[in-house]
């Protein structure tokens, strides 16, 4: 049992160097490259040519974001993440990340509608980790909702946390799906003609976990629900 526990610390480790060197860094240097394109650095370049260079460089920023999380992921799993506890305004954290979403929204046509129910906003944890655990949350509803409908995000408090949920119209996700949002798999990205959403949300169930939290899911009629909680303070925890 023990070399067997040895042996998957090893492939863990093994997988997190390749994330670290041998994928991410290409990638960086092909962003940086189509940057230098864009901004005719070799030269000019015509309206088709910028277009078509454009979504190779938005293409190679996705996969980069999706590797810096799924990266992100292995450091949780092994332990190797530090939270730096900082007080905040987490109410003002959400309306920064809704405005960091928009040019997704404005894509699809999706209005958000913020609604806190909050007293005070003050949580103590690392800001960092929470952005994108927001960002995250907020970006994945907008690739799994309909065009031109509407996200709810609700910011509530309990006795001693923070919840915050998206709410929208989802009549075609199954009970299977529904439990599995959270997890660091493949379930839900073909049907939802979406790539790394889950890694999003897996992401975003470690952070909150590593915080004190918890992560939640359920359907109301034809509206879905889920999001995760924090604790106000790391005493809650």
């Amino acid at each position: 049992m023990q070399d067997i526990c040895k042996n998957e610390s090893a492939s863990m480790q093994k997988i997190t160097e390749i994330l670290s060197h041998d994928i991410k860094t290409p990638i960086i240097a092909q962003m940086r490259s189509l940057e230098l394109v864009l901004d005719g650095v070799f030269g000019d370049i015509n309206a088709e040519q910028r277009e078509i260079i454009l979504q190779t460089y938005e293409s190679s920023k996705f996969l980069y974001k999706m590797i810096c999380e799924l990266l992100m992921c292995c450091r949780y799993e092994n332990g190797e993440t530090r939270n730096i506890f900082q007080k905040f305004d987490f109410c003002a954290l959400v309306r920064e990340c809704i405005v960091k979403n928009a040019s997704h929204t404005a894509q699809k046509g999706i209005n958000i509608k913020f609604i806190s129910r909050i007293n005070s906003g003050i949580i103590q944890a690392d800001k960092d980790s929470m952005e994108i655990a927001v960002i995250n949350l907020i970006y994945d509803a907008i690739c799994r909702a309909h065009n031109d409908c509407e996200i709810r995000i609700v910011l509530q408090e309990g006795k001693n946390a923070l919840t915050l949920g998206v709410n929208y119209e989802c009549k075609n996700m199954s009970e299977e799906i529904l439990n599995q949002l959270f997890e660091k798999s493949l379930s839900g990205i073909a049907k939802y003609n979406t790539i790394g959403t889950d890694i999003n949300l897996s992401l975003c169930k470690k952070i909150a976990e590593a915080h004190g939290g918890s992560v939640f899911s359920s359907f109301a009629g034809d509206n879905i629900n889920y999001g995760f909680m924090v604790p106000f303070c790391k005493e809650n925890f």
